[in-house]
């Protein structure tokens, strides 16, 4: 700071940077009083370990059973290349937390807040999103359209869909100002670097967005579920940090990442099932011929690659194209 003072001339930048000098050195002052002793730590470990409610669940028992639950503070990544399902896994993850009467926001960069809310309504009404999109509704249609929102309309204020953030500071005013439990944003590598950022490259701005992004978790205890393009040049199941478009340092920001591969390759999708019991090659041969057809169903790789609060794991995931629906080997029994 005083070589600051030094290179600025004229009593009234002085006078402002010795008053902004003051500031800095109250607000550190306010930060290193703010550390809590043993004993607080102690008696909030105590409170926590008390609270009997119930932990916020993803939907997918891989995660539920190695994560835990969506857990305030947490940030995940879902990563996978274009086109295999990243958005739908994310907002089926979000309407399973908004069934369990937590607030959730999302930041798609992608889509309109309308088209984000027909992915919802298709999720819920079962009509063929093709459908919404060619406004091709039958009778029967329109009586599950209306029906499907009614009941998302019971999530007034717990359900909000907002496209104009661009950057990290405009997401921070909405989770300041909502206090959601679950920010969903889609996807990482299209925000952009503050207004005045000296940051040109690519990977040096998300990293910075990341890291960003982990201190809002903490700053004001939601989970972020951040969704990240991977590299199209790699070949294989995905796994560790390289494998993330423009910036390592998401990965390592984390607290989970999950990655979800399409699955081209028989001896591949026999290992993805081996986790849940194994399947044989004529069945193996059919779903690699379905999933490179690329029409109404796909099996992916589910894979929870890091875990920083305990075991990762692997598992096949089904996704249902034509209402955006995700379902792992509990939830297809529950069809």
């Amino acid at each position: 700071i005083e070589s600051i003072e030094k290179l600025l001339k004229g009593a009234e930048l002085e006078s402002q940077t010795i008053e902004l000098t003051n500031k800095l050195e109250r607000f550190i002052q306010c930060k290193n009083d703010s550390i809590n002793g043993v004993n607080s730590l102690v008696q909030k470990s105590m409170n926590r370990l008390e609270n009997t409610d119930i932990q916020t669940k993803f939907g997918y028992s891989l995660l539920d059973k190695n994560i835990g639950g969506v857990k305030p503070g947490d940030y995940t990544i879902i990563g996978a290349k274009s086109g295999v399902g990243k958005t739908t896994l994310a907002l089926n993850i979000a309407l399973n937390v908004l069934e369990q009467g937590k607030k959730v926001l999302i930041i798609s960069r992608e889509m309109t807040d309308v088209d984000v809310f027909d992915r919802f309504a298709t999720m819920v009404s079962k009509i063929p999103s093709m459908k919404f999109r060619n406004k091709d509704f039958t009778a029967d249609d329109w009586k599950k359209f209306v029906n499907a929102s009614g009941y998302l309309g019971e999530y007034e204020g717990k359900l909000l869909i907002d496209n104009d953030s661009t950057k990290i500071s405009d997401i921070i005013k909405l989770v300041r100002k909502h206090k959601p439990d679950l920010v969903v944003i889609d996807y990482l590598q299209l925000l952009s670097a503050e207004d005045g950022s000296k940051l040109e490259n690519a990977e040096r701005i998300i990293a910075n967005i990341s890291r960003n992004i982990r201190t809002m978790t903490l700053k004001y205890n939601c989970h972020v579920m951040a969704l990240v393009q991977l590299n199209n040049s790699f070949k294989g199941m995905p796994h560790g940090e390289n494998v993330i478009r423009q910036s390592a340092t998401v990965y390592q920001d984390a607290t989970a990442v999950i990655y979800l591969h399409d699955l081209e390759d028989k001896e591949e999708l026999k290992f993805v099932y081996s986790s849940v019991g194994g399947i044989g090659d004529t069945e193996a041969e059919n779903i690699i011929k379905n999933n490179k057809s690329k029409k109404s169903m796909s099996v992916y790789a589910f894979k929870l690659d890091k875990n920083r609060n305990g075991a990762t794991g692997i598992e096949p995931i089904t996704f249902i194209r034509p209402n955006f629906k995700m379902y792992d080997n509990d939830g297809l029994k529950n069809i």
